[in-house]
Formats: C-alpha cells, structure tokens, sequence
C-alpha cells in the first residue's frame, strides 16, 4: 500500500482502489475512524490549520474501499474510489 501526500491530499493506493483523505477539510470528528468495519483508520500526530486532528490510513492495512467512511463523514474529508473491471 502506497501513501502519497500532494498538496495536502492524502491519496493511499490499496489492492481495491484509492482511498483519498482532505485532511484541511476534517474536523476531527473521527465517525471515519470508529466506524470503519476493518478498522485500519487511525488519528496522525499532526493538526491540520483547523487545529483538528485527521485521519490515516494505518500502515500495512488492508483497506477494501467500501467506502463506509465517506459515507459517515459529515465534512466530505475522505472518500474512495474503487477499481473498476471490465467483464
């Protein structure tokens, strides 16, 4: 799994997709983090300019995509994109 970091965008490659974290946009709730099924969400040691703490995608982890935790998101901070194929 591969972590890059642009412009303050978190884009994380997984086997399944990209999982894509706005940390300037986070508001440090942590719905992503407590809900997320695999639990492979995890708090940085950073403070985005909001002064709140974002999410990360924990090393190592197997990250499906399913895209829980855009969906309990309020401030839309972090969402996937899965691979698509072709049948």
């Amino acid at each position: 799994m591969d972590q890059k970091k642009t412009d303050e965008i978190l884009i994380n490659e997984t086997e399944n997709g990209v999982l894509i974290i706005l940390p300037e946009r986070c508001k440090g709730c942590n719905f992503c983090i407590e809900f997320c099924p695999l639990h492979v969400l995890e708090s940085t040691a950073e403070l985005n300019n909001l002064g709140y703490i974002p999410p990360r995608l924990k090393p190592n982890s197997r990250c499906t995509t399913c895209g829980f935790c855009q969906w309990v998101c309020p401030d839309f901070a972090i969402y996937c994109i899965k691979n698509k194929t072709v049948p």
